[in-house]
C-alpha cells in the first residue's frame, strides 16, 4: 500500500466523513501549522495541498482555495466548526503531519504542536498517540 493510501486509511479511521465546515477548519489548522515557522517550504506546501485534497474528498466537496492568507487568530474560531472529537483529532493529525514531513520540528512548530491539544480540547495522551502515528507514516514513506 502506498503512502497516500495508508494516509487516507489513517485519516478515515480518525474521522471518516468530515462535514464541509469541518473540512475547511481542519485544512485551516494544517495551514496554520505550515505557517508556524514563518518560512515557505515547498515540501510543506506539497504536503498541505495533498492533505487538503484528501480532506475535501473525504467531505465530498471541491478542493478549497488555499491562495488566500490565513489569519493567525483563526485558531480561536475553529473550535465551533470542530465539534466532534474525531474532527478535532483529524485537525491535529493533519497539522502534525505538515510540520513533521521533514522529520524535524523547528522551535515554532514544536510550540504550535504543544499548544494544539489544548486549543483543540484533545486528551494529551491521544494527541501524543496521533503524533506518533503521523511520525511513523512519515518515516515509513522515507524508507
Amino acid at each position: 500500500m502506498n503512502f497516500d493510501a495508508r494516509l487516507l486509511t489513517t485519516f478515515q479511521a480518525i474521522h471518516a466523513k468530515p462535514s464541509p465546515a469541518e473540512a475547511s477548519a481542519i485544512i485551516d489548522v494544517a495551514r496554520l501549522a505550515a505557517a508556524a515557522d514563518k518560512r515557505s517550504d515547498i515540501a510543506e506546501t506539497m504536503v498541505l495541498i495533498g492533505i487538503s485534497h484528501m480532506i475535501c474528498e473525504m467531505a465530498g466537496i471541491q478542493d478549497l482555495d488555499l491562495s488566500h492568507k490565513i489569519d493567525a487568530n483563526r485558531l480561536l474560531s475553529i473550535g465551533e466548526h470542530l465539534v466532534p472529537n474525531g474532527a478535532r483529532e483529524l485537525a491535529f493529525a493533519c497539522a502534525y503531519l505538515v510540520v513533521f514531513q521533514d522529520l524535524d520540528l523547528t522551535p515554532e512548530e514544536k510550540q504550535l504542536i504543544d499548544a494544539l491539544p489544548g486549543a483543540l480540547v484533545l486528551d494529551p495522551d491521544r494527541a501524543k498517540q496521533l503524533g506518533t502515528e503521523m511520525e511513523a507514516l512519515v518515516r515509513s514513506s522515507r524508507g
